[in-house]
């Protein structure tokens, strides 16, 4: 426990307290000492002073002595100081106190995750779209910048929070136009805070952080002295000093210098007046031009931010840099051909075509709902058949197709290819069909397929169209084997027939092989240069672990990958993530939360109630406080043929959970769902889980026991086998029989994080006059060491051993997102920032 804080600013001379025009270190040695002394009580006194590289001598001379003073009492030290060059005064007090024992900390930047919980208490709790992340992530983990940044953009009305999430808007207070973000203005305040910093520099080192600014996040020192027009060797001291101030890095393994973070080179590049900007970029793109650099990334980033209006080379140059970038730096892409949109007129012929390779670069990085925009914006203007129109409303299509509109994408495209895959159009009308109309998917594919000079490429397409419409109709083994047949090296970028056949195997329960080859999807993306999919992995791991009964790895699954494209993330993968995690709320009884999930899962206006939603509705609808309206919203479910079976096909516990609400108030319905099941079943002969959902709903409607007892042993979903245990006990022959069945389904239930039903069982146990532990008495609190899940305290010790992310996500079997997320879950729990101290804690608590 602490009796107080003493905290000194660093300049004390000029606030001490006294009027005396000679302070002396003597009168200032002795009111710190005092000072410290009154505060001194029974327990440990803090004292902090922050910033001490700005300290006045008559301070550090204090510092020497007042340390090894009080070093018998309980007082504790606390001094942070900016790296300096050595022989600094502060570096010396540094230096005198470690060698005196005291011990020397390095703080860093702090973690990504922990950059954006910081950014979320700033914007009042909210997540952030894509635009808000990237400037989480572009400030180098210095929370002061970021709250600059955030603050600044508060101020200026720039930050809009609707549906729980915050929104960047643009300078004029309107929907934001600018991708990549840091196109657009920085906000005044941050500015201000860039100048500030670079204002303490000497001359020579604020020109070449200036310089430096347009030459690039990183730059060559010597590329930087041509544009001063001066030697390498001059500038070695500014080097040095934008080093010490924390402004550049620099590595021994690398001769380039880079900006400490990409928000400070944009605040100084912003600094500088625009039209001596644009002079400097040309001057930097004749530059790299002599160097023998004309077709570089920076040289064209350079050119496009020297360009004048309306200069068609200058715009064709951009957009065929953008073409040919797309593959694989799909965020410079868009950077370029934005601003090549930026330089044609409005009704310049070009414009349609640059908008075209705009749509297709931003379908890779996002927001999706631009490329929409510029769609309707811009398609129009172009002549019937124009083949810049039929680029933009392809790419608008497969905006709607990742998004989950698969009509809107038909509407959009058309009916373009038929049986014939050749081009965009007839690639994305194929995918768009697969869900929207799988008979009519599926007979185009084979067709596709039994051509006997298809392309390799379209025919890996056709294949993965194919087992998606087969697993609609119900043949789960064959839709995997065509899922199977579709993994290539490149596939459709669009489509991973790996991500297909993890779904696949996970639907089927197979969870060591999903794993497996969720590693591998999760590989195969990150090497693509396609932002929004990056988290796809994470979205469908969120449904293998819920459906393994680790609640705890679904929800981190499933958070991680909504936040690695928050707004872009695909829809039909995101609606996984958000089932995992309003099934996790509704077994622990937190509807709120699991209403949040629900209204992400609802349709918009015109589209068809999916499956996922289905079942999240009627579950909610029967854990809410009123349950009148449950019967009216399964009948709702079981007057839909098609929806009822892509219902019990999707959940191999939704079957069983649907006839036991049926029983009572409709028997004609709950037979229904019985001969769904069996017809998937028969359909399937050679899939235990599906015969094992089979069983248990059968069982229930006749009250076989046998059919129960063959649910309960080959239901591989953990919930699914504790609800078939909790039904066998209701047919058990005896009540020892039903206490033994009720044990199995508690610890089932246990296991999966269902607390709900845990609560359930045990008030059936009492009322067989048995007490198990009551699950509050189990409640974690909300911090310490005892706060740490089973999970967590795994992770805690992996990485108190010295294990990266990485390695402790290979040992679990879960990606390094997840990881990340139970990280930073210790850490706040914990109340640590740092792995040494995280080390230092597990020392402690084992």
């Amino acid at each position: 426990m602490l009796t107080g804080t003493v905290r000194f600013a660093p300049g004390l001379a000029e606030v001490l307290p006294t009027d005396a025009a000679d302070w002396s270190y003597a009168r200032h040695l002795n009111w710190m000492r005092a000072l410290i002394s009154d505060r001194i009580g029974t327990r440990r006194l803090v004292v902090l002073i922050d910033d001490l590289q700005w300290a006045d001598p008559v301070t550090l001379l204090a510092l020497r002595v007042l340390p090894h003073e009080f070093a018998g009492r309980a007082v504790t030290w606390v001094l942070a100081r900016r790296p300096e060059t050595d022989g600094d005064a502060a570096a010396e007090v540094f230096g005198r106190l470690a060698a005196a024992g005291a011990e020397y900390l390095l703080l860093e930047g702090l973690d990504t995750g922990l950059m954006h919980e910081v950014a979320a208490d700033l914007l009042g709790g909210s997540t952030t779209d894509s635009r808000i992340s990237t400037l989480v992530e572009g400030v180098g983990g210095n929370p002061a910048l970021l709250e600059g940044l955030l603050d600044g953009l508060l101020e200026e009305g720039r930050v809009a929070v609707r549906d729980g999430v915050a929104r960047l808007l643009g300078p004029d207070g309107g929907e934001w136009n600018g991708i990549p973000v840091w196109t657009g203005p920085l906000p005044a305040r941050f500015r201000a805070i860039v100048s500030d910093l670079v204002r303490e520099l000497d001359p020579e080192a604020r020109q070449l952080v200036e310089i430096g600014a347009v030459l690039g996040t990183t730059f060559v020192p010597d590329e930087a002295a041509e544009m001063i027009q001066t030697s390498a060797g001059a500038l070695l001291l500014a080097v040095r000093s934008g080093i010490s101030a924390g402004l550049l890095t620099c590595s021994d393994s690398d001769d380039e210098l880079s900006f400490s973070c990409e928000a400070v080179r944009r605040g100084v590049l912003q600094s500088i007046p625009a039209p001596l900007r644009t002079a400097l970029h040309r001057q930097y793109a004749v530059v790299l031009a002599e160097r023998g650099n004309p077709q570089s990334d920076a040289t064209a980033l350079s050119l496009a931010d020297g360009a004048r209006p309306r200069d068609a080379a200058t715009i064709g140059a951009l957009r065929d840099a953008a073409e040919s970038l797309m593959p694989t730096r799909a965020t410079t892409a868009v950077e370029l051909g934005l601003r090549a949109l930026d330089l044609t007129g409005e009704h310049d012929p070009e414009r349609v075509q640059v908008a075209g390779t705009v749509a297709r670069a931003l379908l890779r990085v996002g927001p999706l709902s631009q490329v929409v925009e510029l769609s309707e914006h811009l398609a129009h203007r172009a002549p019937a058949g124009d083949a810049s129109a039929t680029d933009l409303r392809t790419a608008s299509a497969t905006a709607h197709l990742l998004e989950g509109r698969y009509w809107r994408a038909l509407a959009e495209i058309g009916d373009a290819g038929g049986t014939d895959l050749r081009g965009d159009p007839a690639l994305v009308t194929l995918s768009a069909l697969s869900h929207a109309d799988p008979p009519e998917a599926e007979r185009r594919a084979r067709a596709i397929i039994a051509h006997p000079d298809v392309d390799p490429l379209v025919h890996s397409h056709a294949s993965v169209c194919l087992a998606r419409a087969r697993w609609s109709a119900g043949h789960l083994l064959e839709a995997l084997h065509f899922a199977r047949s579709a993994v290539t090296p490149t596939p459709v970028w669009f489509e991973s027939p790996l991500l297909l056949v993890a779904g696949l195997l996970t639907e089927l329960c197979e969870f060591d092989e999903a794993r497996s080859v969720l590693d591998e999807a999760d590989s195969q993306l990150r090497s693509g240069s396609v932002t929004v999919l990056e988290g796809l992995p994470n979205l469908v791991r969120s449904r293998l672990e819920f459906s393994a009964g680790h609640s705890d790895a679904a929800i981190a699954a499933a958070e991680a990958g909504l936040a690695a494209a928050p707004g872009s993330e695909p829809g039909r993968h995101a609606s996984l993530a958000h089932r995992s995690l309003a099934l996790a709320a509704l077994r622990a009884d937190q509807l709120t939360a699991a209403a949040a999930h629900l209204e992400r899962l609802r349709p918009l206006a015109g589209d068809e109630e999916s499956a996922t939603c289905a079942w999240v509705r009627i579950q909610f609808t029967a854990a809410g406080p009123s349950r009148s309206s449950l019967g009216t919203a399964i009948e709702s479910v079981c007057r839909d043929p098609k929806l009822l079976r892509a219902v019990v096909r999707e959940d191999g516990g939704a079957a069983a959970w649907l006839v036991r609400q049926l029983m009572k108030v409709s028997p004609a319905n709950a037979r229904t769902v019985v001969e769904v099941a069996d017809e998937l079943s028969s359909a399937n002969p050679h899939v235990e889980v599906v015969g094992a959902a089979a069983a248990h709903a059968r069982g229930l409607l006749d009250s076989n026991a046998d059919l129960l007892e063959e649910a309960a042993g080959n239901h591989r979903d953990v919930w699914s086998a504790a609800s078939a245990d909790e039904d066998l006990a209701r047919l058990a022959a005896s009540p020892e029989r039903a206490v033994d069945r009720l044990d199995h389904a508690l610890a089932r239930y246990k296991e999966c994080g269902a607390t709900l039903d845990m609560a359930r069982v045990r008030r059936r146990l009492r009322r067989l006059g048995v007490r198990r532990r009551h699950w509050t008495y189990e409640q974690r609190p909300t911090s310490g060491w005892n706060s740490l899940t089973d999970t967590e305290r795994q992770v805690s010790e992996m990485v108190a051993c010295g294990l990266t992310n990485r390695q402790v996500a290979q040992r679990m079997y879960l990606s390094p997102h997840t990881i990340g997320f139970h990280l930073r879950q210790i850490y706040r729990k914990l109340g640590i920032r740092s792995r040494v101290e995280l080390a230092g804690r597990n020392q402690v608590e084992s």
